[in-house]
């Protein structure tokens, strides 16, 4: 079951980063390859991709914090499947990537806020897809092309914030 889930994502994931790469130039699953150009951006002073490049290294790490966070939400509820929400999500996101695709075959010409936004969508949409496997796999399975680093973060990141919420919300200083 694994197997057949870890090849049908990285399947999605993988065609998410073809039209990505092909209709926006940018890579939205490579996540390393995105820091890798954030620092070259960073050293060569060339802000206005330091700022595109951050953000979607963000909207990958938030996609992989809110897989966290909808996971651990329905455990918390007792819903039967705290996979479904992640991945629901994902479905989303990928639909409105693929409202952006339509858009810029139908003729419309690519903007900055198109472009930030369908990368937006499909980066968010890759972190979801990414901690949600990781989850379901036991960190055995990553279906990105990614060292696991930011998905950890996003995951792990959100466990300490929950940890830290239930210690205000009770008082408590344990």
């Amino acid at each position: 079951m694994k197997s057949r889930l870890a090849i049908s994502l990285s399947w999605i994931a993988g065609y998410t980063n073809v039209f990505s790469l092909i209709l926006l130039g940018v890579t939205t699953s490579h996540a390393t390859g995105n820091y890798t150009h954030f620092g070259q951006m960073l050293v060569e002073r060339q802000q206005d991709h330091v700022w595109f490049y951050g953000f979607l290294l963000l909207s990958f790490l938030f996609g992989a914090a809110a897989s966290g966070l909808m996971m651990e939400a329905a455990r918390l509820r007792g819903m039967r499947s705290k996979y479904m929400l992640p991945l629901v999500a994902e479905a989303a996101m990928l639909a409105a990537f693929s409202v952006g695709i339509s858009v810029l075959q139908a003729g419309h010409p690519l903007t900055g806020v198109m472009m930030y936004w369908m990368c937006g969508a499909a980066a968010f949409a890759m972190g979801l897809q990414n901690a949600t496997v990781t989850s379901i796999s036991g960190a055995v399975v990553r279906t990105t092309h990614l060292t696991g680093v930011t998905t950890d973060l996003g995951l792990e990141g959100m466990q300490l914030i929950l940890w830290y919420w239930d210690r205000w919300r009770i008082g408590g200083s344990n």
